[in-house]
């Protein structure tokens, strides 16, 4: 109408990006902002292999390519299971770094984090079996050497030392300190005490009994008896000699 005002107006574009608006010689300038987009790389576990009860953990950058800041949600999946989900609020343009802490239990895991994939691997501890006790003879001479041994067996994943005692008749005798590589076996021996009796070896719950002789008397009574005889000889030679001269004086 006459001396009055309307109003017009016009919906302009949604391409993101920046815009130059002309009106009858005027202009103006908007920017559409990308939404946020985030996106998951990286994925990278801080080793691959651990010994059970050690910290492992798994991260991955989150990295936010729109012009407005966002929250995303990653989870983490462990052998197929969901195991944790976190909700990471990601600026524009800009990336932040999302860590889980990961299983302990032994074995070997698959990770999965937003369509990333890695392994690692849990370690069993060292552990100890003594078997297989065994005397290098049951029956010896007074001087004679005597051994026992046992077989020390490590069924973990990693190295490990292990504290081998001997008892000999209930009495504390030495002790071994044996290291022991993974999934494998070290054969311990030890020299036992030659005292003159029966004696009772013990090596961590095994046992077994050997016997220490005492020296024969035997040879004593064969050099008495050789011993006599010759002087037995002697005897007779020196009565047939004393004989003899009798003999030709008459």
């Amino acid at each position: 109408g006459p001396r009055s005002s309307e109003t017009v107006a016009f919906s302009l574009r949604k391409e993101v990006g920046r815009h130059r608006v002309e009106i009858d010689g005027m202009a103006a300038e908007y920017e559409v902002l990308a939404p946020a987009r985030v996106s998951v790389s990286g994925l990278a576990l801080s080793a691959q292999s651990v010994q059970k009860g050690q910290e492992i953990t798994a991260s991955g950058a989150l990295t936010n390519d729109g012009d407005v800041e966002g929250a995303y949600g990653v989870a983490l999946v462990v052998d197929g299971q969901r195991e944790a989900e976190r909700t990471v609020t990601v600026g524009p343009r800009s990336s932040e770094t999302v860590a889980f802490s990961l299983r302990k239990e032994v074995g070997r895991r698959r990770v999965e984090v937003d369509g990333l994939a890695a392994e690692y691997e849990v370690l069993a501890p060292a552990r100890f079996t003594v078997s297989s006790l065994a005397l290098s003879s049951q029956r010896v001479q007074k001087g004679q050497e005597v051994t026992a041994s046992v077989a020390l067996t490590n069924d973990g994943d990693v190295e490990g030392a292990y504290g081998v005692a001997l008892v000999v008749d209930g009495q504390p005798e030495t002790e071994r300190t044996v290291t022991v590589g993974p999934r494998s076996s070290e054969t311990v021996a030890f020299s036992l005490p030659t005292e003159v009796g029966m004696h009772r070896v013990e090596v961590d719950g095994l046992a077994a009994e050997y016997e220490v002789l005492a020296p024969s008397n035997s040879g004593l009574w064969v050099g008495l008896g050789v011993a006599v005889s010759l002087a037995a000889l002697a005897a007779a030679g020196g009565w047939w000699v004393w004989t003899r001269r009798r003999q030709r004086m008459a």
